[in-house]
């Protein structure tokens, strides 16, 4: 949308005067919305989401995906995407992208998996032809539950400091596989203070973690 030299919505803070994408779901239900480290539900009508509200009645659900665009207003009418309000005015050309999703009862954990791929996708590097050293299909690092995400990661040297959390609530016995052999790895503080030894296994390492649970993860990984 080009807005040219300028352009102001939802004057009076009156949310019906925003300029939003507008979606009016055949059900009703209850809004959740996703902020760091959890999935909530919010009785307001104009809240705030890291990248997804999801309407759900106890069967069925449609999730408002954003990129970019966080601001979400629902009224039990209609769910929308809020583009633009009161303040500051609105100029020049923007690019809005968003998606649709859907989904039965156990969504939590597949449509976060489906948010982080949409607001983080691949990225594709032009290089030459050249024999290489990886094998034609890899994964830097793998989960086996999908309710145990990682959110955070960066190397030191040959330590890799990963930082994950389980998101439904339900306890997780997890399993971690980075494509570099792992020789050790603990759970730490933020500040890198040892809490304790975690189990190798099959190259990686595995754990069991608490509901709503969040780990910060120091590893000794092979740099051959």
């Amino acid at each position: 949308m080009d807005y040219g030299e300028g352009a102001v919505f939802g004057m009076r803070r009156e949310p019906e005067m925003n300029l939003r994408v507008v979606f009016p779901p055949s059900f009703r239900g209850k809004l959740y919305i996703n902020q760091p480290f959890g999935i909530y539900e919010t009785k307001r009508e104009i809240q705030v989401a890291s990248d997804f509200a999801a309407l759900y009645d106890g069967t069925k659900l449609l999730a408002l995906i954003h990129e970019g665009t966080p601001g979400y207003f629902y009224n039990r009418e209609t769910l929308s995407i809020i583009l633009a309000d009161e303040s500051p005015p609105v100029r020049g050309l923007h690019t809005y992208k968003y998606s649709l999703y859907t989904h039965g009862e156990g969504w939590e954990a597949p449509l976060l998996r489906k948010a982080q791929e949409l607001y983080n996708p691949p990225l594709v590097i032009l290089t030459d032809i050249h024999k290489g050293e990886l094998p034609p299909e890899i994964s830097f690092a793998f989960i086996d539950e999908e309710n145990f995400l990682l959110s955070a990661m960066y190397h030191e040297g040959n330590r890799v400091f990963m930082r994950m959390y389980e998101t439904t609530g339900s306890e997780a016995e997890v399993k971690v596989k980075i494509f570099k052999p792992a020789h050790e790895v603990y759970e730490v503080k933020l500040n890198g203070e040892i809490v304790r030894k975690l189990e190798i296994c099959g190259g990686g390492f595995s754990l069991k973690l608490p509901p709503w649970r969040i780990l910060t993860v120091m590893g000794n990984f092979d740099q051959r």
